[in-house]
């Protein structure tokens, strides 16, 4: 028997950090394995009141959709990218 946590060279699977893959993870657990809703919260370190809210925010004007579908589009670049890049194509930041 060796020192140390049997399982030291690693995790099978990335954690799971985001509140979206928490719930994804959370609906797998209620619909797979016939667990309560509040049960699988618990599992899953999530309040059961983030599970239940899901908040959508709607683009304020058209400038603010395109910086969305620009983030989305290239999801490394920063803020200052996409600022330069509206900036360059004449947009009023």
């Amino acid at each position: 028997a060796g020192a140390g946590h049997p399982y030291a060279e690693g995790r099978q699977q990335p954690k799971v950090v985001s509140l979206a893959e928490r719930r994804r993870c959370e609906t797998y657990l209620r619909n797979a394995h016939e667990v309560s809703e509040r049960r699988a919260c618990q599992e899953m370190q999530l309040n059961r009141s983030s599970y239940c809210h899901v908040g959508v925010q709607e683009p304020v004007d058209g400038r603010h959709a395109r910086v969305v579908r620009l983030s989305q589009r290239y999801p490394c670049w920063g803020y200052r990218k996409i600022h330069a890049l509206l900036k360059a194509d004449r947009n009023t930041v």
